[in-house]
């Protein structure tokens, strides 16, 4: 990388001689050969209409016309009409009849996505025993039973354990989702 002008001090002083502060200088990559694929932002737009909302961020940190095309209103809308449900109390300005302008459409989308999509899956994860363990809270324990159920999508396994440490006499359930 190169700093264009001469610095003096934490100042840099420019071709034309005028002195502007370091951090205001305007830093250039020296090596002019790139490797890899430049693919098309067609491509990128193809792609982002399959993305998760929860990897929003990692999509856009591929590369720059990823994170372009994250930032294009056609983006958001694609988004907000692939997610977006009905609900009673979901606020006026996030109702698709007020959903026209540009301007803010990101963190309106956002929003609606914590009312509609995420507050959904905070349900799906509230049951206690879905919580996953620390390895070591199995130390000293012994299974005593296990059961499986099927649910709608996976295997629910399930296993009763009991502290043998001290002759303690508790149990614990543990499950395992597939």
């Amino acid at each position: 990388f190169t700093v264009t002008g001469k610095t003096n001090g934490s100042e840099c002083v420019n071709p034309s001689g005028i002195v502007d502060k370091l951090d205001k200088t305007h830093i250039s990559n020296s090596s002019t050969s790139e490797s890899g694929i430049d693919y098309p932002l067609d491509l990128w737009y193809l792609i982002s209409e399959h993305i998760k909302p929860e990897d929003v961020g990692k999509f856009s940190v591929i590369c720059k016309s990823s994170y372009y095309v994250t930032r294009t209103g056609k983006f958001w809308f694609h988004l907000y009409k692939r997610y977006y449900k009905p609900l009673p109390y979901l606020p006026e300005r996030l109702r698709p009849e007020c959903m026209v302008l540009l301007h803010g459409i990101r963190a309106c989308v956002i929003r609606t996505l914590h009312f509609t999509y995420f507050s959904s899956l905070e349900k799906v994860n509230k049951n206690p025993y879905l919580e996953q363990e620390e390895p070591h809270s199995l130390v000293k324990r012994r299974c005593c039973l296990m059961w499986h159920k099927k649910g709608e999508n996976h295997w629910f396994y399930y296993f009763k354990l009991k502290d043998i440490s001290n002759n303690v006499n508790t149990t614990k359930t543990i499950v395992l989702v597939t």
